[in-house]
């Protein structure tokens, strides 16, 4: 007895989450730090238990998929990082190992699991993930983010109802960023993003393609005249005054808009047209809207 008392003292000085379950998937020990994990004040409250009783059906369905194996397959396996909420409420990100039991006939009586704290590795992933596809500014789609989403759409615009562009630029934008500096630039850009985002409906999609450039992919456009007034309408968005520490500015934009026609653009075509149309608008006088509808 004192042989196992000092074993589990030992399991239990572990930093790593440790548990083994018998060879129908059930817990039959943790030790304190996989306790700790899920906020278990004792082991009576995870013993005779499977992943069904701690986890949504979808990731226990997979949990118990991969016990499943290791039972049956008698091989280690590692577990998909799974989210859980830790004993302070925080979500965090774990991956197990799970190594089967196997007695001296060669019979597999159960698994031992043993748990690794995968957050960081995880938030570094979902981080390089959000900067490849989001602008970090303004938390709007990038340009290779909003390239991808523009594509699709084309490829789908029969089904969709139609594609349009609308290519946004802010006019003089160097001017504030020479008398006012680049933190006031950037709270301008921040306020035409938001303004952007409100003015267009729920399945549009608004990305910065860099510096002081916008553009909207509109879908279920069809029409010249439907193009016109949903640029006409982020125009009307972005014309009321933004305050920055207590000063008006009034910011204008130019607004080039291109409506895609069956079978005779790529993404890159339409996003051009739009831009086309944008510094026609600026070379009229700023401030409007030049729509370019092949």
């Amino acid at each position: 007895m004192r042989k196992i008392s000092l074993l589990r003292r030992a399991l239990d000085a572990l930093p790593l989450p440790l548990f083994i379950k018998d060879d129908r998937g059930r817990y039959v020990y943790a030790n304190a730090a996989r306790l700790k994990l899920q906020k278990l004040g004792s082991l009576d409250e995870l013993v005779g238990k499977t992943a069904a009783d701690f986890y949504a059906p979808d990731v226990a369905a997979k949990l118990l998929e991969t016990d499943r194996r290791v039972l049956a397959e008698a091989h280690e396996v590692h577990d998909n990082e799974t989210a859980i909420i830790d004993e302070t409420g925080q979500q965090r990100w774990v991956q197990s190992t799970k190594i089967p039991l196997i007695d001296d006939s060669g019979v597999v009586v159960g698994l031992v699991g043993i748990m690794r704290d995968v957050t960081l590795q995880r938030r570094a992933t979902d981080q390089l993930a959000y900067q490849a596809n989001y602008d970090t500014l303004t938390g709007l789609v990038n340009r290779a983010g909003f390239m991808r989403t523009l594509s699709e759409a084309v490829d789908r615009a029969a089904a969709i109802g139609g594609v349009g562009v609308a290519y946004v630029d802010v006019d003089c934008f160097k001017r504030i960023n020479d008398t006012m500096g680049h933190e006031a630039g950037d709270r301008v850009l921040v306020e035409v993003a938001q303004r952007l985002t409100v003015g267009v409906r729920q399945h549009d999609t608004v990305a910065r393609l860099g510096g002081d450039e916008f553009v909207v992919l509109l879908r279920h456009i069809g029409q010249p005249q439907d193009l016109e007034l949903a640029g006409q309408r982020l125009l009307s968005t972005l014309r009321p005054p933004i305050v920055i520490d207590g000063h008006e500015l009034c910011v204008t934009c130019s607004v080039g808009v291109a409506l895609l026609r069956a079978g005779d653009s790529t993404a890159e075509d339409l996003l051009r047209s739009a831009d086309q149309a944008m510094y026609a608008a600026k070379h009229a006088g700023r401030d409007r809207l030049v729509g370019q509808y092949r």
